[in-house]
């Protein structure tokens, strides 16, 4: 069985005031209180309007935009193409949440940026959600999100 021996305390660095006229010495300036930032996935979801579901998804084509090269050319825009079966699936909600919740509210809050609309790849294929992303303005709206942190005001009761 080992004994574990605690350190002695050097009390001769230490300084003492002779008298109660001499002022102690001033302790060390004290670093600020480190203030949390958020990250990606709370910007997003703070500008889409606080809801969980619509800031998962815009998180979901945030990052898939910035990944995928082979984006659809239509109408003056790239575009990427699913269902919303395949939407809800990459960001891991379901169907109900990516129809009623989670692209009207991406499509109230984030018109700025963010462009949604239902078609047809293919004459006779299936229709898929497409979206096209202005990549500068969503920066710019990051950046205002972090600067405006206020999640205290954000509901978590939201959808």
């Amino acid at each position: 069985m080992k004994l574990k021996l605690h350190k002695k305390l050097d009390v001769s660095a230490a300084v003492i005031p002779a008298n109660d006229t001499e002022p102690a010495p001033k302790p060390k300036k004290q670093k600020k209180a480190f203030k949390a930032m958020p990250g990606e996935f709370a910007q997003c979801r703070a500008i889409a309007g606080g809801s969980l579901a619509a800031g998962v998804l815009l998180y979901r084509i945030a990052g898939l935009w910035r990944v995928r090269q082979n984006k659809l050319k239509r109408l003056n825009r790239e575009w990427l193409a699913n269902s919303r079966k395949d939407w809800g699936t990459m960001s891991g909600l379901s169907l109900s949440q990516v129809k009623n919740t989670a692209l009207p509210e991406l499509k109230k809050y984030c018109s700025d940026f963010l462009h949604v609309m239902q078609a047809k790849v293919q004459h006779d294929g299936p229709k898929l959600i497409w979206v096209s992303l202005d990549p500068d303005k969503l920066s710019e709206a990051m950046k205002e999100a972090k600067n405006n942190w206020e999640m205290e005001e954000i509901s978590f009761d939201k959808k």
